[in-house]
């Protein structure tokens, strides 16, 4: 949870079980739950600074492309490279 909306940082569908829904299921229970808690839509991986200064963003390329779909869908928004959000 975030005050700005949750962000999920991990999740994993096997492959036999892709393209079937599951995780666009899961990431619009997880809005909801989201909006119940911190009254703000779900958002995605967003970037980090690493003890060294680094920043990361690790939204990898899957996750991405679950996003997109989302967002094809008209479920959730595109605000810049690797960062969406629900609407």
């Amino acid at each position: 949870e975030d005050k700005n909306g949750a962000i999920i940082r991990n999740d994993l569908v096997h492959d036999e079980l892709q393209k079937q829904g599951m995780a666009t299921n899961f990431y619009i229970k997880m809005n909801e739950l989201s909006k119940k808690k911190t009254n703000k839509p779900l958002r995605s991986t967003q970037p980090r600074k690493l003890n060294s200064g680094e920043i990361v963003h690790e939204l990898s390329e899957l996750g991405q492309k679950l996003w997109d779909s989302l967002v094809n869908k008209g479920l959730a928004i595109k605000i810049s490279d690797k960062n969406y959000q629900f609407k």
